[in-house]
């Protein structure tokens, strides 16, 4: 399986990090209660939570197509400029991934691109 990866930093603490994504939680006004569905920007799509660490990880499983299934797995380290967030998005098949060519790398990286903003 192939799995696509990017790190970026951001000038907060790990703690605005979580709440800031968890904002985004669907149909929920407190991100700590059950079920925990979420919108993760960027990747525009139904994940329901797998596991979490509250200011440390998030992962989910896109619940709906292009890629359900997939996990996507979110860390945040606190570093001296705020936070450092790494996204791993895993379980794509291979044959898809070959199918698709650069074309599946560049989405990824808009994708990335788009939560980092």
């Amino acid at each position: 399986m192939t799995e696509v990866e990017t790190t970026f930093e951001i000038p907060f603490p790990p703690a605005a990090a979580w709440k800031a994504l968890g904002e985004v939680c669907i149909g929920r006004s407190d991100p700590e209660q059950e079920p925990r569905e979420w919108w993760i920007p960027g990747f525009e799509n139904k994940a329901v939570e797998v596991e979490r660490e509250a200011d440390a990880r998030l992962t989910v499983r896109k619940a709906q197509q292009p890629c359900e299934g997939t996990l996507l797995a979110i860390t945040f380290e606190h570093v001296d400029t705020g936070t450092r967030i790494r996204v791993v998005q895993s379980g794509f098949d291979e044959n898809f991934v070959r199918g698709a060519g650069e074309a599946f790398w560049t989405h990824s990286e808009h994708i990335f691109a788009d939560l980092e903003l």
